[in-house]
């Protein structure tokens, strides 16, 4: 196999439970890397016909190149975690916590982590005086992984081959991971759009508007060729619809249920007794970038299709705001209000 050009982009939002049905004893973090100009998913892609003999598979092609950016890099944003769970008796618990995410300055080929700074847990404000401490020492973690990024050598051949033919992103998809312990098991779901669009098969339904952009609808269903990371076998027994922009030609929503669910792919939309398994909503910023809204996995729901995690993640993503910041002196204020 060829050495591909530029560093796949990482962007994971990953939730580690110290056990799969409980929601205490988390740690959140979200994982970024820069690449270059064309990513390998965007190699050689065209833009597909979709007046007349809708060519679907070179949509999708289009579709996961769109989503497959770094852009997400370049800002600064609020990112909503709710954790949910309920046992055998049908006890729930449930959390919700809201960071400011920072990301450390990056180059081609770098990868780093954000500074996540909590805010808020279940609706209640982190003192002020505690806050100010957060923040400083946010700033000096920030600074530090800035001067270790800076020290790094990138020695990935990628970075040095000559340009390719190719397509440029528009968004960048979330990749949500959420793992933990049953006993001494790992367990853990994944939820990536990419994997939708490149494993399952897509059927076309026709087209809506939202909010104001005229949108391509496709039911998806599983592949029997499909090929899944070990948390993202579930994909092999789900189905649902997906929303692609026709100008952008990006996912800008997506809906599963199991293929167990009791209603047809046209029903499932207007079955409010039936709940979603999984969600992504992505948001198109003032710039003409696409980000991420929200993500949602509902284990809690569907206890046998998530790979033993029953704890559900919902994560929404607000306030994105693009920046520029030296690491030298850095200091990270609270955001300002519009």
């Amino acid at each position: 196999m060829r050495a591909t050009r530029s560093i796949q982009t990482l962007v994971v939002i990953t939730f580690l439970l110290l056990t799969v049905n409980r929601v205490s004893a988390q740690s959140v973090h979200v994982a970024v890397g820069k690449q270059g100009s064309i990513p390998k998913s965007c190699e050689n892609v065209s833009p597909a016909v979709i007046e007349g003999r809708l060519d679907i598979m070179a949509l999708r092609r289009e579709a996961n190149c769109k989503g497959s950016g770094d852009m997400l890099i370049e800002y600064t944003y609020v990112m909503e975690y709710t954790s949910h769970s309920k046992d055998k008796k049908g006890k729930e618990e449930s959390e919700t916590r809201v960071f400011e995410v920072y990301i450390p300055t990056l180059k081609d080929g770098a990868n780093t982590r954000g500074v996540l700074i909590m805010t808020s847990r279940n609706g209640v404000p982190v003192p002020p005086e505690k806050m100010e401490k957060v923040r400083s020492e946010a700033g000096k973690d920030l600074e530090k992984e800035e001067n270790r990024i800076a020290k790094q050598k990138i020695t990935d051949p990628a970075i040095s081959l000559p340009p390719v033919v190719g397509m440029k992103p528009l968004g960048m998809y979330p990749r949500m991971t959420a793992t933990g312990f049953a006993g001494f098991k790992r367990r853990g779901v994944t939820l990536d759009v990419h994997t939708v669009l490149q494993q399952a098969t897509f059927t076309y339904l026709g087209r809506e508007d939202i909010d104001g952009r005229e949108n391509l609808i496709f039911s998806f269903a599983p592949n029997p060729q499909g090929s899944f990371d070990p948390f993202e076998g579930y994909v092999a027994r789900l189905k649902g619809k997906a929303w692609i922009d026709v100008k952008d030609r990006i996912v800008t929503r997506l809906e599963g249920w199991p293929t167990s669910a009791p209603v047809s792919i046209s029903e499932l939309s207007d079955t409010p007794s039936l709940p979603l398994a999984v969600y992504v909503k992505m948001i198109r910023l003032p710039d003409g970038n696409w980000m991420p809204s929200e993500s949602r996995v509902m284990a809690s729901e569907y206890p046998d299709l998530f790979n033993g995690v029953v704890a559900d993640a919902i994560v929404k993503y607000t306030d994105y705001q693009r920046f520029k910041i030296e690491s030298k002196d850095v200091k990270i204020e609270a955001p300002r209000v519009p």
